[in-house]
This record gives C-alpha cells, sequence and structure tokens, in this order.
C-alpha cells in the first residue's frame, strides 16, 4: 500500500465529508449486503480518515403499565413485559423497565392493559412478552400507546448489541474493483443509539468505494442503520 505523492496542481481538498452511499443501507439481521457505494477519487489524497455511523438515536419509552382489571377464574400464569421504540428504518430502542401481570388466567377471562408514553421518532413500538423476569421470547407490534390480552404475538428475544462489518474495495482507474477487500472494519451497534467511529487510513494511487455491509445480529430487532463517510485530513 503505497503513499500517494500531492500534486500543487490537482489537489483535493476532502475538508467536507463525501458520502461513500447515496443514503443510509439499512440491513436485515444476519445479512451482508452488497451496497456498490460511491466511487471516491484518492489519487491525489495521502491521508484521510472514514468516518462510520451505525444506528439511530431513538428513546426508551418510559411510564410503562400493567393495569390487570380481571384475573381470570384460575390464576396460575404471570406475564412479564417490556417495551422498544422503532424508528421508520426499523431501528429499535432499548427496552423499556418491566412491568408484569402478577398471577392471572390468560385462558380464564383474564383481562388487561399495557401502556406507555409516546417517543418521539416512533413509527411503532414492540412489546416484548415472557413468562419469566427478564426473559422475553416472544412480540407484538402496534403503532398505539398500549396493547391488551388481545394481542397476537411472535417468537422473538429483543435488540441486542450486534457486530456491523463495513467492506471497502479499492481500484486503479474506477473501472475495474479488486474483488478482495481493501479495508475491513467492525462497529458495535447498541439498541437506541447512534454509534460514530473514525479510523485513519494511508491510501495508495486509484479510487475507493464501499461494497459490502454485514450485520451480525441474530434477532427481529437487530435491524441496522450504517453509512460511512471520507474526509481528507487537514495537513
Amino acid at each position: 500500500m503505497g503513499t500517494v505523492k500531492r500534486s500543487a496542481d490537482n489537489r483535493l481538498f476532502w475538508y467536507e465529508k463525501k458520502n461513500c452511499l447515496t443514503s443510509a443501507a439499512v440491513i436485515s439481521p444476519n445479512t451482508t449486503q452488497t451496497v456498490n457505494g460511491t466511487a471516491l477519487d484518492i489519487r491525489f489524497v495521502k491521508d484521510f480518515a472514514i468516518i462510520f455511523e451505525v444506528g439511530e438515536d431513538i428513546d426508551t419509552p418510559s411510564n410503562i403499565a400493567c393495569t390487570v382489571t380481571n384475573a381470570g377464574s384460575t390464576p396460575d400464569t404471570t406475564y412479564y413485559f417490556v417495551v422498544t421504540a422503532v424508528t421508520e428504518n426499523g431501528y429499535e430502542s432499548a427496552i423499556s423497565d418491566e412491568v408484569n401481570t402478577g398471577s392471572i388466567d390468560p385462558d380464564g377471562g383474564a383481562t388487561y392493559t399495557v401502556s406507555w408514553d409516546a417517543v418521539d421518532g416512533a413509527s411503532k413500538y414492540r412489546v416484548y412478552r415472557g413468562t419469566s423476569s427478564g426473559n422475553y421470547t416472544e412480540y407484538t407490534e402496534t403503532t398505539g400507546t398500549s396493547i391488551d390480552e388481545t394481542a397476537t404475538y411472535t417468537s422473538e428475544q429483543p435488540p441486542a448489541d450486534r457486530s456491523v462489518t463495513f467492506h471497502f474495495v479499492t481500484s486503479p482507474d474506477g473501472t475495474v474493483w479488486d474483488t478482495s477487500a481493501f479495508l475491513t472494519h467492525t462497529v458495535t451497534s447498541t439498541p437506541g443509539q447512534k454509534t460514530v467511529e473514525t479510523i485513519e487510513v494511508t491510501c495508495h494511487n486509484g479510487y475507493i468505494k464501499q461494497k459490502e455491509v454485514a450485520n451480525a445480529g441474530t434477532n427481529a430487532g437487530d435491524t441496522v442503520v450504517a453509512n460511512a463517510y471520507v474526509i481528507e485530513k487537514e495537513q
């Protein structure tokens, strides 16, 4: 990996961020997505940085409450609930405080409501449920701020930290691209937070572009929103 000499007549000033993608990529869990980003000319740039952005800032739902209006005929089950907020891109917040029904009979006429306050930027909410504290095995979705005993559930666990790996390739002329990655970088994505990391790079003569983004998350809530930018270091 050589160092490019600077040209006084043909120097690029990259003090503004250059997008590696035309828009942020939304990557489903356990998926490697080919993004074929914008080809960036680095022939006259010696040292630059790549800025990685993963996730979105979204608050955790608050004021969670569970109100039981009828425990049912033979109470023998306790449901435990947490709630997350989900952005329009599918990025999920951290889980809320836990609430529970106390002992109820789900098949014997029990009625209850789980409610929470609205979150700015949320397009919907996921309510995770389990039968033991801290162990949530299924979820239901709603665009409102409450659910009741009639909600239907899908088996899945809440979102967790997941690794997101960016792959970059280079080309001598911007036309024929190397098949092996010139650079890979992994960012840990945390629910409800935008993570920003910057690495410094010394380039060689040619072009660079983002080729793939891999999301190692496995839960339904582990969708990530990812982007990257290139900026020349000030000398």
